[in-house]
């Protein structure tokens, strides 16, 4: 029964769509209303020249599926080569300003195939004209200038519709500038499809022939663009909330204008009319679509067609569906086999749904019900009634497991304020899910928390809606985003966007928006009067305590342990017990209290009688910490720690590693840091002694184990390592074979999923089977690789323990600080090694390498200095190859006959000053000290011990000269591995590897980077590539790994891409937004569907927070004092 309890326990009967909601991709369940997809989209197609089908209406109640169904057309609408807009109603103070968002919006996210809406849109419109490779040959060129790309695609235009083509050229440039790397030119485009002038002078600089348009026009130009390619369906849902709103705003000035029904049909009839080439969809309650009527012009309400009624679940089969679509993926994920697909709930009760045409809202509320009341009374029976069924959220906690007190006291926050999406923005996230988890379920009233869909740019950070289903889905909504940004531009471009999403308005009730900032907004007189209107609105600006964000911080620790501990109910539970969001000062500040203002009784329970509203608390989708230093269970506080004995393997391990200097993560007074695993000591009111560094200044990374600390001899080297248990009880260890590392590795996972510590362990166990590796650390948080766990972890077993012994002993570990002297400096050659392969082909690579690298450095930005470029590397390469500087005495004299090119001696000798010029400027490029082949990354002179080089990329500041560097290391294993292939394997590692081989930009890493995982096989070198954004890394990276692991993902956005990644090799992943810290969906050559891992903890020491830049300085010092040169290979 307790597996049959533990299945039930991961069911998700979430049964309120929010509006984003519509962009995530939903299974169908064969509910009736799917019926009516086909012929919606037919209709779209269907259209002649110069004519718009008249609008679709869908009814019907509340909870019959309206969202659901939005998101349904949506998908097959792209599936059928159309586009689509959602038109968000719920901030509406300017029809036309918030279509504009709405449209910007949509195209802003992201397609099955991995590509923006817009980006899709642009290619489909270069294809009409048969440019498209012209189109992306000038996106994908560094420091893309879109005046080009702008003035190809008018060109094209001007040919079939001059007047419009010349009216909406700036639209196309505003389109194209969202794909610049130029986060300035970023934000002036997001702000100008807003119809905001952000910079005058910048926005001429970039070729916008004006200002940006009234926002009518901006829709106009957008809709007429994508209508060139196919055809859009824009869908208006969720506007029940609003339609019965008195007043509405016209203006910035926020003055009152004419009523809802009114500006809203108005705006209805201009976008069909006006709206291009498409249809409009309307989804509403009926009583909805009759005030429209009554308020709107009759004309208006003639370009649809009658409305269609939506049904319930009026048959067995559509409500048996539903139920099943919602248990199937809690069942696969606990491995639970359910004697009937909709087990618990039996034939008679889904009869009786379907005998009363119940609406799925409730249906999935009544199941929700049972649910909670199996888990109450600890066992599950079977449901005969789900008409009235009985819940079970009269529980009470007995004895508390959660200690907020002592998770406070170990909250790390900070680098919270220090960026205003991943940190702040994040973090409010998680408060405000808490906040509506603390909610019972209510009959009346529901309470959703939801983040915005992942954007570079979000117009809000989330928003909390409270619906009353008793009053005609009455909606209020509460709107905050987190504003850190000091440059006065930027912080305006934000705010306006922030308040148009909103829609917030003195005159309009249920709209609220926050503004979380800890410092004074920028000055400026526009900027002063922007707030004033904020202000003036209603808004409300908040500087969030300390006090405060610890507490967020440390029950998102305390949710995260939960979920992983299989007590996701208890913590629910407790929550509402105790609501400790509810008693903070940031949510008294903002209004939304609950118990906070009163006393609370025992346990804090309600009064009598107050009733709060119930949250969405099945949608709720928090983030795991930031840090990846959470994989130790937190204690238990309200029972004493046992004391954990470290085993003799760990003991040899810990006196094989002299002391370290203190990080700033380690207590002065002995005591592990917040997220640290700890080990109490034998008497637990005893602190141990501070550790004090050692005094010889020996190097912890390149340590040896002392006679005394004997340990077992290394028995005959596995074919395999592990990788991990999968999640079923019993179930044997999972490993990776040996042979599938140099066909190289992914690991797709969020942030505090536990990548960098899987990551971490993978490269620990090739180094114990003899495997070396060089690993690219751009976070600091892998120079940490040769530090011992100061006390023994509690995930620990006791092969961990045994491993850790002969990780300290078998390997050295070296850090390398390529543009910081004072550390371990590495300098790498600028040219790649033009003479290692006699293969043609392979050398025609390494020139081609070479060309790409050295094209901006010496100018080269015409094809006819390319050209000579080119002619120059293949003649330098005949004659052996050699250094930059040789290659530069090459193109000052270029010889006779080198190249066919007119003026080919004067462009060399011209590309020739710009290197030494290059040269001259950036001490990157100078060498100035031992250029290191791979040869000394890889092999150390005690052949006994394997090394791993950990290439630390701090003392690089910007991201230009990381991607250099890093291209020039890619470009030396190129050349190195041919001539020194590798029977047992090699290992090149990159974290954060969208920022290097990324897949919407190219750098000049990424050109080496897909030669080297296309080729490095063939010699025994594996990569393993790291990632938070599952379509971050290129297609031609991660197509060429057979070995693959998913991790959590937070953000929608991020979720469906790593769903649909998984789908392509055959594997599903529904609750990859809801995995622990560990948790790990793994596929390899053989082991048929992704399988769900539990993967261990790292050998060596991964606290929450990575070192300092001068930390890692004094290990790279440290380990560089016994280097000598590796002998011959």
């Amino acid at each position: 029964m307790s597996d049959a309890l533990d299945a039930l326990r991961r069911v998700n009967f979430d049964w309120v769509r929010t509006l984003d909601s519509v962009w995530l991709n939903a299974e169908p369940t064969g509910a009736p209303n799917e019926a009516l997809i086909p012929g919606i989209v037919d209709a779209l197609h269907a259209q002649t020249p110069g004519s718009r089908p008249r609008g679709r209406v869908l009814v019907g109640e509340p909870g019959i599926g309206k969202t659901h169904l939005v998101g349904q057309i949506r998908r097959e609408v792209w599936a059928s080569g159309g586009w689509f807009v959602l038109l968000d109603v719920l901030g509406l103070t300017d029809f036309w300003r918030s279509a504009a968002l709405s449209y910007l919006t949509a195209l802003m996210q992201p397609m099955p195939d991995g590509r923006r809406q817009s980006d899709a849109v642009l290619a489909g419109v270069a294809r009409r004209f048969k440019v498209e490779e012209q189109v992306e040959q000038a996106f994908n060129t560094p420091n893309i200038d879109t005046r080009k790309i702008v003035d190809l695609l008018v060109r094209a235009l001007m040919h079939v519709d001059t007047v419009r083509a010349l009216k909406h050229q700036d639209v196309f440039r505003a389109l194209c500038l969202l794909r610049s790397q130029d986060l300035a030119a970023v934000g002036l485009a997001h702000a100008w499809l807003q119809g905001y002038d952000a910079d005058p002078a910048a926005r001429t600089a970039l070729g916008f022939t004006m200002p940006p348009p009234p926002p009518i026009e901006l829709v106009r130009g957008m809709a007429w663009i994508m209508g060139l390619s196919g055809p859009t369906l824009v869908a208006v849902d969720q506007i029940d909330g609003v339609v019965d709103a008195s007043r509405l705003t016209l203006d910035d000035d926020f003055e009152p204008g004419p009523g809802l029904a009114e500006m809203l049909a108005a705006g209805l009839m201009e976008l069909h009319d006006g709206g291009g080439r498409g249809m409009t969809l309307i989804t509403c309650l009926s009583d909805s679509w009759r005030r429209l009527e009554e308020r709107g012009m009759k004309s208006a309400f003639d370009r649809f067609e009658p409305p269609v009624l939506l049904k319930g679940m009026n048959t067995p089969t559509a409500a048996a569906a539903l139920i099943r679509t919602r248990l199937a993926p809690a069942y696969t994920e606990a491995g639970f086999a359910p004697p009937f697909p909709t087990w618990p709930f039996g034939e008679a009760a889904i009869a009786a749904v379907a005998q009363n045409a119940m609406r799925p809202r409730k249906l999935l509320m009544n199941c929700d019900a049972f649910r909670r009341t199996c888990l109450a009374n600890g066992v599950v029976t079977i449901c005969k009634d789900l008409i009235e069924p009985n819940s079970g959220d009269n529980q009470t906690i007995e004895t508390s497991p959660f200690d907020l007190d002592e998770a406070r006291r170990n909250a790390d926050i900070s680098g919270i304020l220090h960026d205003e999406d991943a940190g702040l923005g994040e973090l409010l996230r998680t408060a405000f899910d808490l906040y509506a988890l603390e909610d019972d379920p209510h009959d009346a009233i529901d309470v959703v928390s939801k983040g915005e869909p992942e954007q570079r740019l979000p117009p809000l950070h989330g928003r909390l809606t409270f619906l009353h289903r008793e009053e005609n889905d009455r909606e209020r909504h509460v709107c905050y985003r987190a504003l850190l940004q000091l440059h006065p531009i930027a912080f305006q471009a934000r705010l306006r966007a922030a308040l148009t999403a909103s829609g917030i308005s003195a005159k309009i009730p249920g709209r609220e928006l926050l503004v979380v900032r800890r410092s004074a907004v920028p000055a400026g007189a526009k900027t002063n009067t922007l707030v004033d209107r904020f202000m003036a609105a209603g808004g409300k600006l908040i500087d969030p305590s300390d006090d405060d964000l610890r507490t967020f911080v440390a029950l998102r620790n305390l949710h995260d342990a939960a979920v992983r501990d299989g007590q996701s109910d208890k913590f629910e539970s407790w929550m509402r017990e105790t609501l400790p969001v509810r008693g903070t000062e940031f949510f008294r500040k903002i209004g939304l209290p609950g118990d906070g203002t009163t006393a609370q009784p025992a346990r804090g329970r309600r009064p009598p009688g107050e009733i709060l509203p119930r949250p969405g608390r099945r949608t709720v989708q928090l983030p795991l910490p930031l840090p990846t230093g959470d994989l130790a269970s937190p204690a238990t506080p309200s029972a004493p720690r046992p004391t954990a004995r470290p085993s003799p393997g760990f003991d040899a391990a810990r006196r094989a590693m002299p002391a370290r200097e203190p990080d700033a993560t380690t207590s002065t007074e002995g005591e592990a840091s917040a997220a640290e695993p700890t080990i109490p000591a034998a008497e637990p009111e005893t602190k141990p002694a501070p550790r004090t560094a050692s005094p010889t200044g020996d190097a912890p990374s390149r340590a040896t184990v002392p006679l005394a600390a004997s340990l077992a001899a290394p028995g005959p080297v596995p074919d395999a390592i592990p990788v991990g248990h999968r999640l079923t009880p019993d179930a044997p260890p999972v490993s990776l074979p040996l042979r599938l590392l140099p066909r190289h590795t992914a690991i797709i996972a969020g942030s505090g999923s536990g990548k960098t510590v899987l990551l971490r362990r993978l490269v620990e166990e090739a180094a114990l089977t003899g495997i070396p590796a060089i690993v690219v650390d751009p976070n600091n948080d892998l120079s940490r690789l040769g530090d011992p766990w100061p006390e023994r972890p509690d995930k620990f077993t006791p092969e961990d323990d045994r491993k850790a012994a002969s990780y300290a002993e078998r390997v050295e570990v070296v850090v390398w600080t390529p543009g910081v002297h004072a550390g371990n400096p590495l300098f790498l050659s600028v040219m790649p090694d033009l003479a290692a392969s006699d293969d043609r082909d392979e050398r025609g690579q390494a020139i081609e390498m070479a060309a790409e690298t050295l094209a901006p450095l010496a100018g080269a930005t015409r094809i006819l200095q390319r050209g000579v470029l080119a002619d120059a590397l293949r003649a330098f390469a005949a004659r052996g190859g050699g250094t930059l500087a040789q290659f530069t005495e090459l193109l000052a004299d270029l010889p006779d006959g080198t190249s066919q090119i007119g003026r080919a001696q004067s462009l060399a000798a011209t590309m020739a000053d710009q290197l030494l010029a290059a040269v001259a400027t950036n001490p990157l490029l100078r060498v100035e000290g031992a250029v290191l082949d791979p040869a000394r990354l890889f092999f150390g002179p005690d052949r006994g011990r394997t090394r791993i080089s950990v290439v630390n990329l701090s003392g690089l500041a910007s991201e230009a000269a990381r991607e250099d560097f890093v291209n020039r290391l890619q470009m030396a294993l190129f050349g190195w591995i041919k001539n020194n292939p590798s029977p047992r394997g090699l290992l090149y590692v990159v974290d954060e590897a969208q920022t290097f081989l990324p897949s919407g930009r190219t750098p000049p890493s990424l050109g080496s980077g897909i030669k080297l995982v296309a080729q490095g096989r063939k010699y025994g070198l594996g990569m393993i590539v790291a990632t938070q954004v599952p379509k971050g890394i290129h297609n031609q990276v991660v197509s060429n790994c057979t070995t693959q692991f998913f991790g959590r993902q937070s953000a929608p956005a991020t979720i469906a891409a790593a769903q649909e990644i998984m789908a392509a090799s055959g594997g599903a992943a529904p609750d990859i937004g809801r995995l622990g810290a560990g948790e790990f969906y793994f596929a390899t050559e053989g082991s048929g569907r992704p399988a769900k891992l539990r993967t261990p903890l790292c050998l060596s020491h991964h606290p929450a927070n990575p070192p300092a830049p001068h930390e890692v300085v004094a290990r790279a010092k440290r380990s560089a004092a016994p280097l000598s040169h590796a002998p011959e290979t």
